[in-house]
């Protein structure tokens, strides 16, 4: 997807999930958080940031999004509700392995009282998918989530269920920066998400991990990304 109308800030503090202060050509200025995780390692004091602008007329009291964030020299991509916009866009160009032939792609899918992020046929079935956003990365691993997440695990049994109903379930994990090398759910910090997420592969669900190439101008699907089972 390409990005324009961003600008460069610095990162000064976190006031809370969706707020931040950031400074803009040296004004402190209020900016929203489009992300609920933690990013510790990402939102440090003094940290470039690209943000964007609120629209003129506005009456947000956030002058600012919070876009990108500069990490070791590269760009990571913290914007989770983009990151739909991202995984569509590489559906349908055929960048994931395994789903090449999804064809009549469809966003926000209603099935059994559930919202799906996605919806497509493939292989004369019809196939839910959920799609989940990825910026913590250690060591070249991927990990997803940053912090407990109980939306994350009922999304997992929810495409369980829309599996055994008879439909096609996937979930793609779209790691938005480029230094991942794997991934693997984030045991640690969710237990009930991991179990949840290898219950819907055992039952015959699908999933792919996928990192981006990140820039000031463009967030694209860049690379298939293996999927790593939880030592024991």
């Amino acid at each position: 997807m390409r990005l324009e109308g961003l600008v460069k800030g610095q990162f000064m503090e976190r006031l809370n999930r969706f707020a931040a202060r950031v400074a803009v050509n040296g004004e402190p200025c209020l900016c929203h958080v489009p992300n609920s995780g933690r990013m510790r390692e990402l939102l440090l004091v003094g940290a470039e940031v690209l943000l964007l602008p609120a629209e003129a007329g506005s009456e947000r009291k956030t002058a600012y999004t919070l876009v990108m964030v500069r990490y070791r020299g590269s760009w990571v991509m913290i914007h989770a509700h983009w990151t739909n916009d991202i995984a569509e866009e590489g559906l349908r160009r055929g960048f994931f392995p395994g789903f090449e032939e999804a064809a009549d792609i469809r966003r926000e899918v209603v099935h059994g009282g559930s919202r799906f992020d996605l919806g497509f046929r493939m292989a004369g079935r019809l196939w839910l998918g959920e799609v989940k956003c990825v910026t913590l990365v250690e060591d070249g691993l991927a990990l997803f989530p940053d912090a407990p997440t109980l939306r994350g695990a009922k999304h997992m049994e929810h495409l369980k269920d829309a599996l055994e109903a008879g439909y096609g379930a996937a979930v793609f994990f779209i790691i938005q920066r480029e230094d991942a090398k794997a991934f693997r759910p984030n045991r640690a910090m969710d237990s009930h998400f991991d179990e949840a997420f290898w219950r819907l592969l055992r039952a015959g669900g699908l999933a792919g991990a996928f990192g981006c190439q990140v820039t000031e101008e463009c967030v694209s699907v860049s690379h298939n990304v293996p999927i790593l089972r939880q030592e024991t």
